[in-house]
C-alpha cells in the first residue's frame, strides 16, 4: 500500500524531518549501513565476474547486426536502427505488458519515444537504461561508475523506436556541474523529450542542499517546463527503513520521502501542472523475483517494478506534450545575463551618492566637532562660511580656467586657419610660376585692361 499510495498521490506540501528524530537510532543505523555495505561489495564482485561475458555478448551482437545490416536496409529499416533483442528475453508477463503499452502508443500514431535520465552520480541512471532495454547497452565498470558524456541508445521493436538518453552526474564535488548541464542542453537542441526520469534513492532520508541546487540549475538551464514531463524514479526500491526507524510506519516513511522531493522540485521551479509521479526501481541482481521470473519489490514482494515503470512512462508520454529545449529561456533565467542595463545606472548612482551625500556628510562631521567634542556654534558658523567661500572661489577658478582653455583653443584654431590660407596662397603662386603661359597671360590681361580704360576715357571726352 505504501508504494501504491506514494505513486498515485500528488502531495503539495510536506514537512521535512527533524534531525533529532534520527539521533535515537544512530546505533541501529550504523549496523544497517555496515550490513548494506557488505551487500554492495558482494554485488560489485558479482558484477565484475559477469561483465566479461556481457562484453563478449555485446561484441557478438554487433557483429551479427553488421552482417544483417544490408538485408535490413533492403527491407526498409532505417540504417541507424538496432533491433530491440532484449525484449524477447524478458519474462513472458513483462513482454506482454511491454507490447500492450507500445501498441497503445502506436494507436495514438506515435512510433517513437525518447526518455531522458537525470540525477546525481551513483543514482543508477545507466543501470536503469540497461533494465529498460533488458540489454547491456551501457556497460558499468567497477572502477568507472560515471558516464563521461550524454549518450543516446535506440532500439526498435514491432515498428516502434525507444530512445534513452543517459547523462553524467549533475554534481561535481560539492557544486553543480554546469558544464554537464550545458552539454545536455546541446544534445537536446534538435530533439523532443517525451519523459524525464529524475533518479534519486529511496533509502536517502532527506533532501540535501546540493539536491536543491541541482534542481534549481535544471530549471535555469533547461527551463521550468521540463518538470511537466518528469517522473521521480526512486532507485533501491527494495530498501526498507532501518530496524526501529519507521518500521511500523513504512507507509509514512515512503510518503515523507516522496513529499520532500516534490516540495524541493516545486521550490526549484516546477509549476502546479507538473504532477511529478513516482516510480520505484530496483536494478540490483539481488532483487526478489516471482514465479514468472519478474523482479518484484514492496513489503509483500508483489510489485512488478519494470512493467509499472514502463506504464508510468507511457502514461506521461500520452498525457503531456513533449518537452522542447528553448535556449531563450536559459538566457532569461541566467543571473549573469539578466538586467545588465542596470549596471551603468548603478555606477552613476554610486558616484552621485559619494559626491553629494557621503563627501558632504564627512566634511560636515569635521566642521561640527572632533574626537574631544563639539565645537562652539560661532566656530561652526565661521567654518561653514569659510568652506562656502572656498567652494565659490574654487568654482570661479574652474570657470576661469575653462574660459582660458576655450580662448587658447580658439586662438589655436585661428592660427591654424591662417596657416592653412597662407599655405594655400603660397601653393597657388608656385603653380602659377610653374606654368609656361602664366606671365604672358598676365601681361595680355594687363594690356587689355589698359586699352579698355583708354577707350572709356576717349568715349567720355567725346561725350563732353
Amino acid at each position: 500500500m505504501a508504494y501504491r499510495n506514494a505513486q498515485q498521490a500528488t502531495i503539495e506540501e510536506a514537512g521535512e524531518y527533524d534531525d533529532a528524530d534520527y539521533e535515537e537510532y544512530i546505533e541501529e543505523d550504523d549496523e544497517y549501513v555496515e550490513d548494506e555495505d557488505d551487500e554492495d561489495d558482494d554485488e560489485s564482485d558479482e558484477d565484475e565476474e559477469e561483465f566479461d561475458g556481457q562484453i563478449e555478448e555485446v561484441e557478438e551482437d554487433s557483429e551479427e547486426e553488421e552482417a544483417q545490416s544490408l538485408p535490413n536496409r533492403a527491407a526498409g529499416t532505417q540504417p541507424g536502427a538496432t533491433a530491440w533483442s532484449g525484449i524477447a528475453t524478458l519474462p513472458e508477463p513483462t513482454q506482454r505488458s511491454f507490447h500492450e503499452l507500445l501498441q497503445q502508443l502506436k494507436k495514438d500514431n506515435r512510433h517513437s519515444m525518447t526518455v531522458l535520465l537525470l540525477g546525481k552520480s551513483m543514482m543508477g541512471k545507466t543501470s536503469t537504461a540497461n533494465s529498460l532495454f533488458n540489454e547491456s547497452v551501457a556497460p558499468i565498470l567497477s572502477y568507472q561508475q560515471e558516464t563521461m558524456r550524454p549518450q543516446m541508445f535506440k532500439r526498435t521493436a514491432a515498428g516502434f523506436e525507444l530512445s534513452v538518453i543517459d547523462t553524467p552526474g549533475l554534481l561535481e564535488g560539492d557544486s553543480v556541474n554546469v558544464a554537464t548541464l550545458n552539454a545536455i542542453a546541446q544534445v537536446l537542441k534538435d530533439k523532443q523529450v517525451d519523459v524525464v526520469l529524475y533518479l534519486d534513492r529511496l533509502d536517502f532520508y532527506r533532501v540535501e542542499k546540493t539536491d536543491k541546487e541541482i534542481m534549481t540549475a535544471i530549471t535555469n538551464t533547461l527551463g521550468p517546463k521540463i518538470w511537466r514531463n518528469t517522473i521521480i524514479g526512486l532507485t533501491h526500491g527494495k530498501a526498507i527503513p532501518p530496524q526501529g526507524f519507521f518500521t511500523d510506519r513504512q507507509e509514512d516513511y515512503v510518503q515523507s520521502r516522496v513529499s520532500t522531493l516534490r516540495k524541493a522540485m516545486r521550490a526549484a521551479g516546477a509549476k502546479k501542472d507538473a504532477s511529478l509521479p513516482i516510480a520505484f526501481i530496483e536494478n540490483s541482481s539481488h532483487c526478489a523475483v516471482n514465479s514468472a521470473g519478474e523482479k518484484v519489490i514492496g513489503p509483500n514482494k508483489d510489485r512488478r517494478w519494470l512493467p509499472e515503470l514502463m506504464a508510468q512512462i507511457v502514461s506521461v508520454a500520452q498525457s503531456v506534450p513533449a518537452y522542447k529545449y528553448d535556449s531563450s529561456v536559459s538566457k532569461k533565467r541566467n543571473p549573469n545575463k539578466r538586467r545588465r542595463w542596470l549596471i551603468p545606472l548603478l555606477l552613476v548612482a554610486q558616484l552621485a551618492l559619494k559626491k553629494y551625500v557621503i563627501d558632504r556628510v564627512l566634511e560636515d562631521d569635521g566642521i561640527t566637532g572632533d574626537q574631544y567634542g563639539s565645537f562652539a556654534p560661532d566656530h561652526i558658523k565661521e567654518e561653514r562660511q569659510r568652506i562656502k567661500q572656498e567652494r565659490a572661489h574654487a568654482k570661479a577658478r574652474r570657470k576661469a580656467e575653462k574660459e582660458k582653455l576655450a580662448q587658447q583653443a580658439d586662438k589655436k584654431k585661428a592660427q591654424a586657419r591662417s596657416q592653412i590660407s597662407a599655405a594655400g596662397e603660397k601653393a597657388k603662386r608656385t603653380v602659377q610660376q610653374a606654368l609656361p603661359g602664366a606671365d604672358s597671360d598676365d601681361s595680355s590681361s594687363d594690356s587689355d585692361s589698359d586699352s579698355s580704360s583708354d577707350n572709356e576715357s576717349s568715349s567720355s571726352s567725346d561725350s563732353e
